[in-house]
């Protein structure tokens, strides 16, 4: 593995341990990752309710989210990820 390879193996493991410290309703918490395949492999909790744009996309919604609940998700995601600037 080459220099810029091990270079961006360590970012995105450095990513991957940000990520998996977020804690909000509003993220889908990281479970783990694994780098001993060609392309990596990201591990997340299971969501059951389907993800954000199934609720937001009214081509996959006939009744999506309405604009103040999105501007809520879109605030308390920031801040959420804020917390690890």
């Amino acid at each position: 593995m080459g220099g810029a390879e091990l270079r961006q193996v360590k970012d995105f493991i450095n990513e991957m341990v940000v990520l998996s410290q977020i804690i909000n309703r509003n993220v889908v918490k990281l479970l783990g990752c694994c780098l001993e395949t060609e392309a990596p492999l990201l591990v997340y909790e299971f969501v059951s309710n389907g993800n954000l744009i199934d609720h937001i996309d009214p081509t996959k919604n006939a009744a999506p989210l309405p604009w103040k609940t999105r501007l809520s998700i879109a605030a308390e995601t920031a801040e959420a990820l804020l917390q690890f600037q």
